[in-house]
């Protein structure tokens, strides 16, 4: 399917399904503006999606895996169940989107407004999550084992949900987990000891 260049409905409804789903394995949308399209269960692996329309998008189950996705607008998007390991999601909106029970291990969601949205059950394993918004996000029972950054402040989850997140820099959550307490006052304890002894 590559080399498919797809801007909108009219496009995409020149394609052929294939037991009952789209086959857009490496096609390519820029600019494009599907809000609303229903691509339950759609193969969109190694697609590249860039700067493109597709809020309110049903993509249950949608296999998305290595594709490029950035500055997509995603907002209110269906995407249970879909599997989008190791795809490039930087600075997509995925503002109010369902992302239950998702893969989305090894993904890359830099600057991703993530507001709002449902990450229920989703593994977020090694996803790079620097400077991500997850406002009012719903992660409980979501993997976060060894993912990187995200602004977590008002976000809903709890201590255990980022046991093994790794804060960089840009990351923060204002009720930080017991061991990055034990960790804080560790440091403290032995900044002190130095001071007294520097008496």
């Amino acid at each position: 399917m590559s080399s498919i260049n797809i801007k909108n409905i009219d496009d995409l409804e020149q394609i052929d399904k294939i037991n009952g789903v789209y086959d857009l394995n490496s096609a390519i949308l820029h600019g494009a503006n599907l809000p609303f399209v229903d691509l339950t269960g759609a193969i969109l692996d190694s697609t590249i999606i860039y700067f493109s329309y597709l809020h309110g998008a049903i993509l249950k189950d949608a296999q998305i895996r290595m594709a490029v996705l950035i500055h997509t607008n995603f907002e209110g998007a269906n995407l249970q169940n879909a599997n989008l390991r190791g795809s490039d999601l930087e600075s997509v909106s995925l503002e109010n989107a369902d992302l239950e029970n998702a893969d989305l291990r090894y993904t890359n969601l830099k600057n991703a407004d993530l507001e709002n949205a449902n990450f229920k059950g989703a593994d977020l394993r090694e996803a790079n999550l620097e400077n991500a918004n997850f406002k009012g996000a719903d992660l409980r029972g979501a993997n976060l084992e060894n993912a990187i950054g995200g602004n977590f402040d008002g976000a809903i989850l709890t201590d255990d949900d980022l046991q093994n997140t790794q804060f960089s820099s840009g990351g923060r959550h204002k009720k930080k987990s017991k061991k990055q307490r034990k960790n804080k006052k560790s440091r403290k304890s032995r900044k002190n000891k130095k001071s007294r002894k520097g008496i």
